[in-house]
């Protein structure tokens, strides 16, 4: 039976010369104003393109740029906030910006949420207007956690309001696009120890997420629970399950929703108890009708540890993190992971007052792709041979972007190994054939992609921001014929 990849979300998408026919297109350089140099594609609305191009200093600049088909601005807003206002979120939906931001009033003691609205041409249709108030900021993590469901235009606000104890009283705003309440519900998450929620999503007024804590005991040693939250808001049904089982505990888990099973799918690495090292894949889905789990562990083989890091090591495997999650129209899914790693280093300056300071270095490497059959084995695995090495840059040039497209899919990074970096990509085919080819050579572009920061816009359209070290901050797009 052959296989197709589904397209759900994605990053970016690239046409290959003997693969697909290609189209592209870069705009004209524009020379970067400070350090506004971190951007955002916010999408595609009726043709044109919105992007947001912002600096990380103290009072904060902002630029909002729309691009026509060819890649001119032919409209743009530059604004600034002030020190102390903290920008929480910025999405394009149905041809309006949503520019969340939160401040802290000293006088009232609370954090305060407010959205402006810009429409199309940039115009501020809604300014100041207050979403939200609490007294309760969490530590390392926004105040505000926002999602979208960009098919029926809804937001979603989640926030901590109050705290008794081991108890904290969360509130989950489900907004439409003029800002008004749907629904507004709370919720008691009672752990005894620190705890997290990452992964936010909503569609169709259900609100899931990942809640991550930690359980420690003498026989299984220190132990991150991972649960999945799960609500209904239109019919207020809540549900908290637990992801993990007894033998093991999952490392790094990603999920979304498979429409074909009406479950959601999570898929992840899993250790043993009291073990360091990955020794497998687990599945888990959850079926929202039934409330019931099923859970399938695949054990790497000895063959497959090999073929991941080159050299037999049976332990397992470490520092490989999940990045996507596409979905096989046979019922079967693909796995795409990244090994990740950071060092911090304290060195001596004896040419300052302060005679300490740290380095950050950044390793990027190969990335990991496990095809899963719908019976639940692995079909193949592949590894993409990498290595991007940086410091103190949060590895900004470093990763890969994906894509699916038809029945292929696509692999983007740039190439370090080289003085001026090459943008390459690899195909992956169905089978887990992979063609290897060039798409930007270094020697005819003096500048570096930043893929991480890339986005699909359209079924058959990319953007890929790019930063010329003379010329200054471009867009490239390739369109696939």
């Amino acid at each position: 039976m052959t296989k197709h990849f589904l397209l759900f979300s994605i990053s970016i998408i690239l046409g290959i010369s003997n693969l697909f026919s290609q189209d592209i297109k870069f705009s004209v350089p524009d020379k970067i104003k400070g350090k506004t140099v971190f951007t955002e594609v916010l999408g595609k609305h009726k043709g044109y393109y919105f992007v947001v191009r912002y600096d990380k200093k103290a009072n904060q600049n902002f630029l909002f740029e729309k691009y026509n088909v060819d890649l001119r601005v032919v409209r743009n807003h530059e604004f600034n906030i002030e020190s102390g206002t903290n920008v929480e979120d910025i999405q394009l939906m149905n041809g309006q910006i949503f520019f969340f931001y939160s401040e802290y009033s000293r006088q009232d003691k609370l954090h305060k949420l407010y959205c402006d609205v810009y429409d199309e041409t940039f115009n501020q249709v809604d300014k100041e207007n207050l979403i939200a108030t609490t007294s309760v900021s969490p530590t390392n993590s926004n105040t505000f956690k926002i999602a979208y469901d960009k098919i029926y235009h809804q937001l979603l606000v989640l926030y901590a309001e109050d705290i008794v104890k081991n108890k904290i009283k969360f509130i989950i705003l489900e907004l439409d696009e003029m800002l008004n309440n749907i629904h507004r519900v709370q919720t008691i998450l009672n752990y005894e120890r620190e705890f997290s929620i990452d992964k936010i999503k909503l569609f169709n007024h259900k609100f899931t997420a990942l809640i991550r804590s930690k359980s420690t005991s003498i026989l299984k040693g220190n132990k991150e629970l991972i649960d999945f939250f799960y609500y209904d808001l239109a019919n207020d049904i809540r549900r908290i399950r637990q992801l993990d089982f007894d033998s093991g505990k999952f490392e790094n888990v990603i999920y979304r929703y498979d429409i074909m099973h009406d479950a959601y799918l999570f898929a992840g690495f899993y250790s043993h108890i009291k073990q360091e090292y990955v020794t497998g894949l687990g599945i888990l889905r959850y079926f929202i009708e039934k409330d019931s789990m099923h859970l399938t562990t695949l054990p790497f083989s000895d063959e497959m540890l090999l073929s991941i890091s080159g050299k037999y090591d049976a332990n397992g495997i470490l520092n490989y993190y999940p990045k996507g999650l596409i979905l096989r129209d046979d019922g079967g899914f693909v796995l795409i992971s990244e090994y990740y790693s950071i060092q911090k280093e304290l060195q001596n300056n004896y040419y300052a007052m302060n005679n300490t300071y740290v380095k950050y270095y950044y390793h990027f490497s190969d990335i990991m792709i496990i095809s899963i059959d719908a019976e639940g084995h692995i079909d193949w695995n592949k590894i993409i041979r990498k290595d991007q090495n940086s410091m103190n840059d949060d590895g900004y040039y470093s990763s890969f972007s994906y894509a699916s497209v038809s029945n292929k899919i696509v692999i983007l990074f740039n190439d370090f190994s080289r003085s001026k970096w090459n943008l390459l990509y690899n195909v992956i085919m169905p089978d887990g054939e992979i063609d290897f080819e060039v798409l930007v050579n270094g020697n005819n572009f003096n500048g570096s992609f930043i893929p991480r920061q890339a986005r699909q816009v359209g079924l058959f359209e990319m953007m890929i921001p790019a930063l010329d070290q003379k010329k200054g901050f471009s867009l490239l797009k390739i369109t696939i014929n």
